[in-house]
């Protein structure tokens, strides 16, 4: 039975519904952690370095999108992997 939008579908396991959210979550925060450096280094006027830490969020963001394009459910592993490549990727004020 079909069961659209609830992570199900046919011919697949949980198994990889879960390795795909493990996925979804890692490329996310991967983004987000280029994402930050990407600011960084554009802030300071390194355009080389600013170039190739531009590179990453949008790989990771077009896999990202593939996934929950595909299915819905992927948002949430997305918003999480979201919420703590900022936490990483942003260095506190000493």
């Amino acid at each position: 039975m079909w069961q659209y939008g609830l992570g199900y579908c046919p011919g697949t396991g949980g198994e990889e519904m879960i390795l795909r959210g493990f996925l979804v979550f890692a490329a996310t925060l991967a983004a987000d952690i280029c994402w930050a450096h990407y600011v960084r280094h554009a802030a300071r006027g390194s355009r080389w370095w600013a170039a190739l830490w531009g590179v990453g969020p949008v790989l990771a963001g077009a896999f990202s999108v593939l996934q929950y394009t595909a299915d819905h459910w992927m948002v949430v592993p997305a918003v999480l992997g979201a919420f703590v490549g900022t936490a990483v990727g942003v260095k506190p004020k000493a």
